[in-house]
């Protein structure tokens, strides 16, 4: 079964632990939902074309936990619809949370921010 949601993780070598829980929490209520963790896929040498594997994705979630993550996510979300990704960009974690208003409102890749925890929100949004 095709992911509905791919929460990404890139730019630090610690994921947030709220990635690897929040796509728990979808699989549990029934949303098909993966982790890539790109920074540790480039550590182990593998190299595919990721964004042939959004075909069919609805949320695109991008971790912007730690301040030094933005520019990565940027750039993922940027790469991504630039190869023809069509769904929702959304960005989640401290620092998204924290400069949401400036994020939405200067990168046309970013659909919106997810502020605080995002168990609940990013449900009702994949649902």
């Amino acid at each position: 079964m095709a992911e509905q949601v791919i929460l990404v993780h890139d730019g630090l070598p610690i994921m947030a632990a709220g990635l690897p829980a929040m796509a728990a929490h979808l699989r549990d209520h029934g949303i098909p939902t993966r982790v890539w963790n790109l920074f540790a896929e480039r550590r182990a040498g593998i190299d595919r074309d990721l964004f042939d594997d959004l075909a069919g994705v609805s949320i695109l979630g991008i971790s912007v936990h730690w301040f030094y993550q933005l520019p990565s996510a940027l750039q993922f979300a940027r790469r991504a619809r630039d190869a023809g990704y069509g769904g929702m960009v959304i960005l989640g974690g401290f620092t998204a949370s924290l400069f949401a208003g400036e994020l939405v409102s200067t990168h046309a890749a970013i659909d919106g921010v997810i502020r605080g925890d995002g168990e609940a929100p990013l449900l009702q949004l994949a649902q």
